[in-house]
């Protein structure tokens, strides 16, 4: 599996992604596996991901 680092490095040297998302500013968790991970993206740009810790191990049901 591809460290931290090189994951935003792929996603950020993508051209088309970045020009497809450069309107897009988003924080969002995504799954792998059993672990979380907290994504920021900015103008289309991976800023930041790192490893999710829920503060609070608790149920949501809406």
């Amino acid at each position: 599996m591809l460290s931290i680092e090189n994951w935003i490095n792929n996603i950020n040297s993508n051209k088309r992604l970045i020009e497809n998302g450069r309107w897009l500013n988003i924080t969002f968790t995504f799954g792998i596996g059993d672990k979380d991970y907290l994504f920021e993206i900015l103008s289309g740009n991976v800023l930041s991901i790192i490893e999710y810790l829920p503060i609070f191990n608790t149920k949501w049901n809406f």
